[in-house]
């Protein structure tokens, strides 16, 4: 699990207890292992297997949610080492404009998208957009070096 890093500028909104996961895609076919967070022991994925990115946060926004809009999130991944490459996944839902606890949002990250076996430097970007622009709130995090290997057959 890691913490948003915020920035914010001139913009009346709290927003707290913010978190993001990487956890393996669960469905009606898969095994359940649990989340991966930033421990030595568990940032393992298998490039055979999807995975999600559960982005989870409280606000408390005032007027602030009457100009509408939507949060847009970022994950990008670093390959380390020779021959360096990447991923960049997106996704955005529309803001809720209510107070509260326990907003969540899942980037899936479908099988066809899995990266290549390989370190990986995960971090990843949350940002409100309205009135057709970003605007000054946004949150960012560092999850750390994840690996992702190919299962034995």
């Amino acid at each position: 699990m890691a913490v948003g890093n915020f920035e914010f500028v001139t913009t009346p909104v709290t927003i707290s207890n913010a978190n993001v996961e990487l956890k393996e895609h669960q469905d009606a076919t898969s095994t359940a292992s649990g989340p991966i967070t930033p421990l030595a022991s568990n940032l393992l994925l298998e490039t055979d297997q999807p995975f999600d990115i559960e982005f989870t946060w409280d606000q408390d926004a005032g007027s602030f949610w009457m100009a509408g809009g939507n949060w847009s999130f970022d994950v990008w991944l670093e390959e380390m080492g020779p021959g360096e490459g990447g991923a960049h996944y997106t996704g955005n839902v529309a803001a809720i404009p209510v107070d509260g606890p326990g907003y969540t949002f899942v980037l899936n990250v479908p099988l066809a998208q899995v990266p290549t076996a390989g370190l990986y430097r995960v971090t990843v970007g949350q940002q409100f957009n309205s009135l057709g622009s970003p605007r000054a709130l946004a949150m960012f995090a560092d999850i750390g070096l994840v690996r992702f290997f190919d299962a034995a057959p």
